[in-house]
């Protein structure tokens, strides 16, 4: 689960501002429009008249800012400024996507105006245009943000398919359910619609279920989990506990299993030595080769620049991929049966192509960790142009596009790196937080 830490010192002004200041899309265009310039596309972006009475997506936005401020004057949850602050950004993003894949198609008998995927488009676009807005990018607000844009359908959906108590639980680990469902009751309100008041009601269930699932309040059902696994493997190393912790946890949220002492029956094989599996996941020029050679230098590599290079004579040349991957894949699958520590670099910007490399890991017993970088994607086009072999400007315009911000639960382990280099966010320093006495 997120936690939030005091934001950051070096910030943009309008950010600190609505700690304390209600957000409004005129102010936003004015301070942030230059940095997120998808802002001035929401007016220009229509939605269903059927859904959004009210207008284009700008119209929207504008009525979820408003009743966010009401929401949070009735609400009996205790927030800080910081969390003030993180639910007003994520009223005003929220719906960033939406000029991305806005389209009108056949539906229900008529046209109708979808925007399928906006909440993870949305997502994917402001994690390489926020870091240049909060420094070091690292603070809470970036992450959480991030996290609730993504998710901010995922209460209705689970409401209306009525889903188990573990995928409430799932989602607890990955978002603050308190500011998700603020943030969807502002939604919900924020709209022309005959059925405001069916998406109202169902936000109040999902509370309500968060709460039966103990899901609510904070990642208790997640800290004993963690504990009976540590109580029962006293002696693992730190690296082994993960291992089995996780394994459990996705268990966990397959419903395979129910208690710790069952993960450490499926798994306690896991807290012996493995080998370890390091895949990188950024666009082209955000640092992962220099990041690898700095802190993993030691390391084979399998790197699908130098594959390609190889193979087609060109480190830039996209047009024979399939060879490539097929290559680096023989090379992995060598190195896991012989259990050697191996590093995969590449940009791995779909799910698809990370879980390839994970799940194939896994399957040979390897710890994996996932290291995704942030560089701002203003500086990406400018560092890539100064590249030996730059790729072409349309190739990294492409890869903007295509890019799926990974979750913390795709590997063993995710490490964040900003654009110095930096490791702004491990994800095991949340588990250890889980062990420590309450």
């Amino acid at each position: 689960m997120l936690t939030q830490d005091a934001i950051g010192q070096a910030m943009h002004p309008y950010l600190e501002l609505l700690q304390d200041h209600a957000a409004t899309l005129p102010e936003a265009l004015e301070a942030l429009g230059a940095e997120i310039d998808l802002l001035h596309a929401l007016a220009l972006t229509p939605q269903d008249p059927s859904w959004h009475g009210e207008g284009d997506v700008a119209a929207h936005v504008s009525l979820v800012l408003s009743e966010l401020e009401q929401v949070l004057a009735e609400t009996d949850l205790a927030l800080g400024g910081p969390e003030r602050a993180t639910l007003r950004l994520a009223a005003l993003l929220h719906d960033i996507g939406k000029p991305l894949c806005t389209r009108s198609e056949l539906r229900e008998g008529g046209t109708r105006v979808v925007s399928p995927g906006h909440s993870g488009r949305g997502a994917a676009y402001l994690a390489l245009r926020l870091p240049g807005l909060v420094e070091p990018p690292g603070a809470s607000l970036y992450f959480d943000v991030l996290a609730l844009v993504r998710r901010h359908h995922r209460p209705q959906s689970l409401v209306r398919s009525d889903a188990p108590a573990r995928r409430f639980g799932r989602l607890g680990r990955a978002v603050d359910l308190r500011l998700l469902y603020l943030l969807c009751l502002a939604d919900a309100r924020g709209r022309v619609a005959d059925d405001v008041a069916i998406l109202v009601e169902r936000v109040e269930l999902f509370r309500l279920a968060c709460e039966e699932a103990r899901a609510w309040g904070g990642p208790e059902r997640l800290a004993g989990f963690a504990r009976g696994i540590a109580a029962a493997l006293p002696d693992a190393a730190e690296e082994a506990l993960e291992r089995v912790l996780f394994e459990g946890l996705w268990d966990l949220d397959a419903g395979r299993i129910h208690t710790a002492e069952e993960a450490v029956a499926r798994h306690a094989h896991h807290a012996g030595p493995s080998s370890r599996i390091w895949l990188t996941c950024g666009p082209s020029a955000s640092g992962k080769s220099r990041w690898v050679q700095a802190h993993l230098g030691q390391l084979p590599v399998i790197e699908l620049d130098r594959l390609r290079e190889a193979l087609t004579g060109r480190r830039g040349e996209q047009r024979d991929n399939a060879r490539v991957l097929a290559a680096a894949r023989d090379q992995l699958r060598q190195r896991l049966r012989r259990g050697e520590p191996t590093v995969w670099e590449a940009t791995a910007l779909r799910r698809e192509q990370r879980l390839a490399v994970l799940e194939t890991a896994r399957r040979y017993g390897a710890h994996t960790t996932l290291v995704v970088f942030c560089a701002p994607a203003p500086e990406l086009a400018r560092r890539n142009r100064r590249r030996r072999d730059p790729v072409p400007d349309a190739v990294l315009e492409r890869q903007l596009r295509v890019l799926e911000w990974p979750d913390e639960n795709e590997a063993h382990r995710t490490l964040y790196v900003d654009g110095q280099g930096q490791v702004i966010r491990d994800s095991r320093a949340s588990w250890r937080e889980l062990l420590e006495d309450p």
